[in-house]
């Protein structure tokens, strides 16, 4: 059964004392009296500056083993870098964050204005991406050079969208609300997501309404379109997307038929492990079925690039 969480974003507000907190209450013992009437807060400081990992599990000691924090992500990732090179920051986050231990909930990434998300009102679809920025973390840039433009209406993007819109209809229904206006812009993405499908291929196009038209490039972020409880696509779409990917986008050292990898053919290669060489697909109680890329469990990819001395990443394992 579903557990719902009831909180705020954020305890400590000034214009709270008498209305919520006692006035004589130290601000000190603010958390501890916020968590008997609440099951979660958003821990919105660490968004400014990171706290160590002590006070993170100050934070912890002070609330019921049961309560949830959702802490937001540093604003030196998402606003300072824009998501360039994630993984030292996200590493250091993260490192400090996991002292809440159990009370460590979800992570809030809150994006810049500038990355330009906008809603495209005949289609109801996204569109995002801007020059000299990578648009998502899988996509990959070096120092100036960004290896995957993506600039346009991603696939993902608008799978996400659809999902989200889904989840407000169900959210608004459990709350006894009208879900009409989330049922509606749901519909009408669906209806312009259907764009996407591009036949002769086989799979969905990778971008639409780009500088340069549809972009039809094979990549594997279009499997987040069918790994969603609510796809955009029918079932039977959703298999071939599957049986596209497992045939073209796993190999033993990276996609063969994207440009990137064409371009690099005189870089040298090098493989993170030996991957046994087949993929298999098999139907799964769950999900209906899956696309698997075999592979040791030391391993959690299959490819490595290198250009310009840098490692590219250009295929993510189906698992």
């Amino acid at each position: 059964m579903a557990r719902w969480l009831v909180g705020t974003s954020g305890y400590v507000y000034r214009d709270w004392r008498t209305r919520f907190y006692p006035r004589a209450l130290p601000v000190r013992a603010w958390l501890p009296y916020y968590a008997a009437s609440f099951d979660t807060v958003e821990l919105n400081s660490p968004f400014y500056r990171l706290p160590r990992a002590a006070t993170f599990r100050a934070w912890a000691a002070a609330v019921p083993p049961e309560f949830v924090f959702a802490v937001k992500a540093s604003r030196f990732l998402t606003h300072v870098k824009r998501l360039n090179e994630p993984g030292p920051p996200l590493t250091l986050f993260l490192r400090r964050a996991r002292a809440l231990g159990q009370a460590l909930g979800p992570v809030l990434i809150q994006l810049p204005s500038t990355f330009h998300l906008r809603l495209d009102r005949l289609d109801g679809l996204l569109r995002a991406g801007q020059p000299g920025v990578q648009l998502t973390w899988m996509d990959a840039k070096v120092d100036d050079w960004v290896v995957t433009p993506r600039i346009g209406k991603p696939v993902e993007i608008n799978a996400l969208w659809y999902n989200a819109l889904r989840a407000m209809a169900g959210f608004a229904r459990r709350l006894q609300r009208s879900a009409a206006p989330w049922d509606a812009a749901a519909n009408r993405v669906r209806e312009g997501f259907a764009r996407f499908w591009c036949e002769p291929a086989g799979h969905c196009y990778d971008v639409l309404d780009g500088p340069g038209g549809d972009d039809r490039s094979l990549r594997p972020n279009q499997i987040l379109a069918i790994s969603l409880p609510e796809s955009p696509l029918p079932r039977d779409r959703q298999q071939r997307i599957v049986d596209a990917c497992a045939r073209r986008a796993t190999s033993r050292y990276g996609n063969p038929s994207s440009r990137s990898f064409a371009t690099s053919q005189r870089c040298a290669i090098a493989s993170s492990s030996d991957l046994v060489q087949r993929s298999r697909r098999k139907r799964s109680a769950s999900s209906g079925f899956r696309s698997e890329a075999i592979a040791p469990k030391s391993s959690r990819c299959c490819f490595v690039g290198q250009c310009r001395g840098w490692a590219v990443a250009d295929v993510i394992v189906l698992t």
